[in-house]
This record gives structure tokens, sequence and C-alpha cells, in this order.
């Protein structure tokens, strides 16, 4: 059963012995330990063989290495060392690659669907709500910290949301000209407010 590529637990249980008796066996009996080795490849050679199947069906989609890492929840430099280590998959991204140069363009993979649904919706609405009260606060002189933290967000999101937004531009001039005007910022916001981000 270990020559089979079985785990010492999987045999000791078939075996009707515990797994400590099994390890004792293993640590006398040098066919036992001959076993195990072999079952311990064979392993490793299966594993081996279903993540090769797995990258070369990832590199015929047209996944580059980063997606690929990403796709099997890897780190790109475990994706690269497997590939080093395989001569089948590194024959596999040369003939992608001279495709690819052949084409000038990549495979073409379908459109990815736009995430949608109640929650998505939800989300969406909120995130719009939030941003709406945003453009409030800046048009009434705050500044882009005092914003974030009157809407409950961070400081980048909020430089992230004006820069996507023209509403939240304007909105941002139309505050910092009531600074300039001397008009004072709302009731509840510090006297520091005059400084931006």
């Amino acid at each position: 059963m270990l020559g089979e590529g079985r785990s010492r637990r999987e045999t000791a249980l078939a075996a009707g012995v515990t797994l400590s008796l099994l390890d004792s066996a293993i640590v006398r009996d040098e066919s036992l330990q001959a076993a195990a080795r072999a079952g311990a490849e064979r392993q490793t050679a299966e594993r081996a063989q279903k993540r090769r199947a797995a990258i070369i069906d990832l590199v015929d989609a047209g996944l580059n290495i980063a997606e690929i890492a990403v796709r099997l929840d890897r780190q790109v430099s475990t994706i690269e060392r497997w590939i080093a280590d395989d001569r089948t998959l590194r024959a596999a991204l040369r003939a992608r690659h001279a495709k690819t140069t052949a084409t000038g363009s990549r495979v073409e993979r379908p459109p990815r669907r736009a995430p949608s649904g109640p929650k998505v919706d939800r989300v969406r609405a909120l995130r719009e709500a939030c941003q709406s009260a945003a453009a409030e606060f800046l048009r009434q002189g705050l500044t882009r910290a005092q914003t974030a933290r009157r809407v409950g967000v961070t400081p980048g999101t909020i430089c992230k949301w004006i820069a996507e937004r023209q509403d939240l531009r304007d909105a941002e001039i139309a505050g910092r000209a009531l600074d300039s005007a001397g008009v004072p910022p709302p009731l509840g916001t510090s006297a520091s407010g005059a400084r931006r981000l």
C-alpha cells in the first residue's frame, strides 16, 4: 500500500494498526522503507502531472505567469520554479511565445462579465451616496482629510474619488474659493481647515 502512493495514515487504517505501530515497523524494516520512498515518489509524480496539465491549459488559454500564479493561488516564484524544473512546461511556454510572436497578439479570451446582483447594487448605491456626501463637504470648504473623516473613508479614497469624478473636483474648487474669500468652515470643523492635503 505504501508503494502504491497511499499515505501512512491510510495504510495504517487499511492494515488495522495504529499509525505509531506502522511507523515503528517502517523504522525496523528496510523493505517498508523502500516502499514508503517509492510511494512518496509516486505521489510527487502524480501531483507534478496534475500541476503540469493545469498550467499547460492556462498557458494555452493565453495567461502569463503572473496570471497563472493568481489562478492557482501560488507565488509567481513558485510557478517559475515549477516551469524551470519541468521540460514539458518550458516547451509549452516556448510554443505559446512563438505563436504569440507570429500573430502579434495574445490569444483572445472571452470578456469577463461585469459583477451584478443585489449585493453589488447595494455596494454601488452606498459608494455613490458617500461620494455625494463627500462632494457636499468639499463644497463647504472642508479639507480632504476632514471630508474623509466625515464620510468614514480614508483620505486616499477621497483623493481617488476626486481624480475620478468631475463633480468632486468642482466641489473642491468651490470650497477653496470659500477659503480664499474668508468664509469660515461649517460648525464642527477645526480652525485649521484651511490647510489642505
